[in-house]
């Protein structure tokens, strides 16, 4: 009876590992991967609370892309997936180091979770 236990415990965590935050830090590692200097030193601490926006307006999106241009450890030309026709978005806070500097960016995602809409 106690391994019948066990056996749904671990089962139950991992499925609780594959779920939506799991996905999205995926996504934003592969966006950071594709759109960071090769120069730039990067590593990932921690990942905040995957939540939910309708807030963020395009014009709001726009400027965070401008900014992002700006930093120095992004490439000048960051690939970004595109907005849906439906305003929410997901957002999910990571605290970094880049280059030696603890920093934190909100990375915005599209509601699959499947691509990075913007950041800051």
């Amino acid at each position: 009876m106690n391994y019948r236990h066990l056996f749904i415990f671990i089962g139950l965590l991992t499925l609780a590992s594959c779920g939506p935050k799991q996905e999205a830090k995926k996504t934003i590692k592969d966006f950071v991967d594709q759109n960071v200097k090769t120069e730039t030193d990067y590593s990932f601490s921690d990942f905040g609370k995957l939540d939910s926006t309708r807030y963020v307006t395009d014009s709001l999106i726009t400027v965070m892309r401008q900014n992002a241009n700006r930093n120095a450890a992004f490439n000048g030309a960051i690939g970004y997936g595109k907005r849906t026709a439906d305003k929410q978005l997901k957002y999910l806070p990571v605290k970094m180091s880049v280059n030696g500097s603890d920093t934190t960016f909100t990375f915005y995602l599209t509601n699959d979770l499947q691509q990075v809409v913007s950041f800051k």
